[in-house]
């Protein structure tokens, strides 16, 4: 998740290296301070509107510390819809309230309202009407799942609060089903667990995507990262691989600096070094399998293999 956070005063700007440091772990935190408080590791600004309006597409959330009004003026103009729009949570000065105040279910405002509340000691204002239903978004984040279709998914969240049954078709084994779901009985609302594009068991499926697979990249020791990267799009093509479902790249640490592989691991894949000679013993060892496909252009040898997946519906993102 790439994390914008704003702060007008030497007391936000305290408060945003605080959540920098407590969010950068697993997200991609940017800082902006008002140029008349800031620090090296900050991009400053003079006006939050406009500063706000530049990184509004290019942000997954928007934490302002600030007060609420001047947080909702400076995203006014650019609101669009929520199916689109950023995350936006506001934090007073003091640190002492917590506010998520657009883009509250498919966008998970209040759970990264939560967390944030938890790493500053603050009070959580939780605004969408938590009330302990299941979460399509906190499902397929606890679970490495893509959401294929925004709309379905807000759907699916207005059919559970509305306390209509939501439908469940898994292609992989999965915990016991929380109340709102069932895999029996005809469904006007349901979500697929799976990889089949065509699969549409709902006149409303959501189809959630499990970001599981891995892929191996072995060369000679004379081939440079500019070769793998000139093969890559190729390969990925020839094997019909979705490169949003990659979690985890393996190659020899020197082709590490290939822009494919840096660009892959700046969303969301991992990377794990191994010699060439090593890959198909690491492909097994994370998949628990041979690899699924395997593709060789020029000098360089792609292959494609799949993690097991459970979908425990007890987990928490």
């Amino acid at each position: 998740m790439n994390i914008s956070i704003f702060s007008l005063t030497e007391s936000g700007r305290l408060l945003s290296l605080r959540l920098s440091e407590a969010l950068g772990a697993d997200n991609r935190v940017s800082r902006l301070c008002h140029n008349e408080y800031i620090d090296e590791d900050a991009a400053s600004f003079w006006n939050l509107g406009s500063m706000a309006g530049r990184l509004y597409k290019r942000s997954d959330a928007m934490i302002f510390i600030c007060r609420c009004d001047v947080a909702v003026r400076a995203v006014a103009p650019y609101i669009g819809n929520r199916n689109t729009d950023p995350v936006v949570i506001v934090v007073d000065d003091s640190g002492k309230y917590v506010i998520p105040v657009l883009s509250g279910h498919i966008g998970a405002a209040d759970r990264l309202a939560e967390r944030v509340s938890a790493a500053i000691g603050a009070e959580c204002a939780v605004s969408s009407g938590g009330s302990g239903k299941f979460s399509v978004e906190g499902f397929a984040e606890a679970n490495g799942l893509i959401i294929t279709d925004k709309s379905a998914a807000n759907i699916v969240s207005e059919a559970v609060l509305n306390d209509e049954k939501i439908g469940f078709a898994s292609d992989y084994p999965h915990s016991g089903l929380p109340g709102e779901l069932t895999e029996f009985g005809m469904c006007r609302t349901g979500i697929y667990a799976g990889s089949d594009t065509a699969a549409k068991p709902f006149d409303v499926t959501l189809r959630l995507v499990p970001r599981n697979i891995v892929l191996g990249i072995g060369a000679d020791d004379d081939i440079s990262p500019e070769t793998v990267s000139a093969a890559y799009n190729e390969a990925i093509s020839a094997m019909g691989t979705d490169e949003e479902r990659i979690s985890l790249v393996l190659c020899p640490r020197r082709l590490s600096e290939a822009e494919c592989i840096k660009a892959l691991c700046s969303r969301s894949a991992a990377l794990c070094s191994c010699r060439s000679e090593e890959l198909l013993e690491n492909m097994r060892s994370h998949t628990g399998g041979a690899p699924i496909c395997e593709k060789r252009i020029g000098e360089v040898t792609f292959t494609v293999g799949e993690k097991q997946v459970f979908l425990d519906f007890e987990k928490q993102p």
